[in-house]
């Protein structure tokens, strides 16, 4: 379902039932007054007018949602954020789960044969550098493909001597790469790749759900140029806070600080710490509905029951 303002309501008068599911709905970014103060500051002043127009339109379109969408019929929600959502924007919500925990309930499943038969760290790619859409600018690159392949290849290479742990790569899945700087990359496998994982290094990537299913220890990495993008950083900060990450700037690091930082995430890792993140957002903690290959199904007949 197509959920804009004007499609749900021309929707809604022809008599369709309005039904969602959404496959993830976060990072949760919040754009607060002193972000756009600090914001306008940054910003040169010939491109004021245009930040100015950029900014009432996304308000405009934030008051249209509120004033003249409809309330969903049946909101499928994923974990206990969601579902507290459901209440405002539909008339039932069914507690279900997300795509990648859906994916992770088919691995558990999944007796196949190793990718990869030694221990190695895993590198979640996201195809940097990538056009990011932002509110307050062009949808721009993140970073430079020279600036970000110099800071996170001495990063790899510094990791690699410290740990003597070959790094595999799990291609973001719309990459054209074949392989990641010449390091062994995969595509299409990340779950997989996640599960028998020694570690994983990451940006802030939907994929850090299997972070999460697998109990995996973790570390957020980024340059420069990503926390200096403003909603950029705020998801990092995101995931950082809900997951209980440790960060590091590839831009500037000793082999100290990897070390440093490893040991602690290493030495105060629970297995149990990833819980909050999975039942707030990922699936709601009294969700029964594991059964995958009922989950299609599931859905129909809600549905069908609903009417």
């Amino acid at each position: 379902l197509n959920r804009g303002p004007f499609f749900s309501l021309l929707l809604k008068l022809f008599g369709a039932h309005l039904v969602f599911h959404g496959h993830s709905n976060f990072p949760i970014i919040k754009i607060e007054k002193k972000d756009i103060k600090q914001k306008i500051k940054r910003i040169p002043a010939k491109q004021y007018l245009f930040f100015f127009l950029k900014f009432i339109r996304f308000f405009l379109k934030k008051i249209l949602n509120r004033l003249i969408k409809p309330k969903l019929d049946i909101f499928f929600y994923n974990g206990e954020y969601e579902k507290l959502l459901s209440k405002k924007i539909s008339k039932k919500g069914i507690s279900l789960f997300t795509r990648d925990y859906e994916q992770y309930l088919i691995e558990l499943k999944n007796n196949s044969q190793r990718l990869v038969n030694e221990e190695y760290i895993l590198f979640l790619d996201q195809s940097y550098p990538i056009p990011f859409d932002n509110y307050f600018t062009n949808e721009d690159p993140v970073t430079t493909e020279e600036k970000y392949k110099n800071a996170i290849l001495n990063f790899f290479h510094s990791l690699e001597k410290l740990y003597n742990k070959k790094i595999i790569v799990a291609l973001h899945p719309n990459s054209r790469r074949e392989k990641f700087f010449n390091y062994e990359s995969y595509k299409g496998y990340t779950n997989h790749l996640v599960r028998y994982s020694s570690f994983v290094i990451g940006h802030d990537s939907l994929s850090l759900q299997f972070v999460a299913l697998w109990k995996k220890p973790c570390l957020l990495i980024y340059n420069q140029d990503m926390i200096d993008r403003l909603t950029k950083k705020k998801e990092l900060d995101w995931f950082k806070d809900n997951m209980n990450l440790k960060t590091l700037n590839i831009d500037k690091f000793s082999n100290q600080e990897i070390i440093s930082k490893l040991s602690v995430i290493e030495s105060d890792f629970n297995k149990n710490r990833y819980d909050n993140f999975i039942h707030k957002f990922l699936r709601e903690k009294n969700n029964n509905s594991e059964h995958v290959e009922f989950k299609a199904q599931l859905i129909i007949d809600k549905i069908i029951n609903h009417h």
